[in-house]
């Protein structure tokens, strides 16, 4: 609190809460033990008091020695009551059981398994020659059966399998994140098949980093927001469309191939993805640019030919010419007046000329 900077104040907290946590756990392990044991350390016990036990009261006799519960006995009393309520739900489920066996357990997946399982998942994918189309139910359900599925594949358990609360929470909010975007977001049945496949590399990241739910600028989220832009409306219409597509492809087979671990090939797909962005967008501004100049220049090419024709023509009148004289008149002299038009503009000193000569032909051949 000597630090009136909430951010350092976070920070602080967040570098020393995870350290916490695990010696939390496993104090709460050894006391578990300790209690299920029914036996208290020696040092918790309180010393021998060296003053004198009080009297019991007139008419009733002493206690005999060892009889009497102390304090510290009470308490360990109490806090069997509550590590029994806490294993209640436990009991209860064990109760489908036959009494009389001994009671199998429900196998529970810790952190590293769950991590294990999911890097055969990924493995999986990279082994996949073409997108597989989408399953039925949701992402959370589908992630559900597929781990459990690989579970087995491990030797973990039979058909019932449980996770850890954290790590069953992780997740279901991850498969919910990319269900969410794939709903809301306008996205082919192509891109959609590409961003399905990130989900398995997400929650592996998500599970051994849970604080990457807190920032916007986590590695992840930058290369998934990256890849979502690329893909959001683009069909694949054109060209440029068509290869941002397959620079997307080839970013998430990269990702399922390299990602081990280290976030790091993260940040460096999401940087050489936007790199290629912002170039794929010089090229298409550069060829719509391009396109709109070669359009505008048809339609002005279209107009000064009119405008030329229709000057020769109203020039010609109703003349008889001889082939000779027509066709030089419909070919060359109206190409030329064409360029004039053009390059000097309708009424310019050029464009007089053109017409004084067309004129001069003209009368020529009314004089013949």
């Amino acid at each position: 609190e000597a630090d009136s900077d909430a951010a350092r104040r976070i920070a602080a907290l967040r570098s020393v809460e995870r350290p916490l946590a695990d010696a939390l756990a496993r104090a709460y392990e050894r006391c578990e033990a300790m209690l299920a044991s029914g036996q208290l350390p020696q040092k918790a016990r309180p010393a021998a008091a060296t003053s004198r036990p009080p009297m019991p009261p007139a008419g009733r006799a002493p206690e005999p020695a060892g009889t009497g519960i102390p304090v510290d006995g009470m308490l360990f009393a109490h806090l069997l009551k509550m590590l029994e309520s806490r294993r209640a739900p436990v009991r209860e489920e064990q109760q489908l059981f036959d009494p009389g066996t001994v009671t199998p357990m429900v196998p529970t997946i810790g952190s590293s398994e769950l991590l294990s399982i999911l890097a055969l998942m990924q493995h999986e994918l990279q082994d996949q020659s073409a997108p597989q189309a989408p399953g039925t139910g949701s992402l959370a359900e589908r992630l559900q059966r597929e781990v459990a599925a690989n579970a087995r594949k491990l030797g973990m358990g039979g058909e019932r399998l449980n996770l850890g609360g954290n790590d069953e929470e992780t997740l279901g909010l991850m498969a919910k994140l990319f269900d969410s975007l794939l709903e809301n977001a306008h996205f082919d049945n192509r891109s959609r098949r590409k961003i399905d496949r990130m989900l398995v590399p997400f929650a592996r990241v998500a599970v051994r980093d849970r604080y990457m739910f807190d920032t916007r600028e986590h590695p992840a989220w930058r290369l998934l927001n990256t890849i979502a832009e690329a893909c959001s409306g683009n069909n694949g219409d054109g060209p440029q469309e068509r290869e941002l597509l397959d620079h997307v492809d080839r970013t998430i087979d990269r990702l399922v191939a390299e990602f081990n671990e280290d976030v790091a090939v993260f940040e460096t797909l999401e940087q050489e993805l936007r790199a290629y962005m912002g170039q794929n967008r010089k090229r298409f501004a550069l060829a719509e640019k391009r396109a709109e100049q070669a359009r505008h220049g048809r339609e002005r090419l279209e107009s000064a030919r009119r405008t030329a024709t229709e000057e020769l023509r109203q020039r010609r009148g109703e003349r008889a010419l001889p082939p000779a004289v027509g066709t030089f008149l419909d070919l060359h002299a109206a190409h030329h007046v064409t360029q004039v038009i053009l390059r000097d503009g309708f009424g310019s000193q050029r464009y007089a000329q053109a017409m004084q000569a067309v004129d001069g032909l003209l009368l020529a051949h009314d004089h013949n």
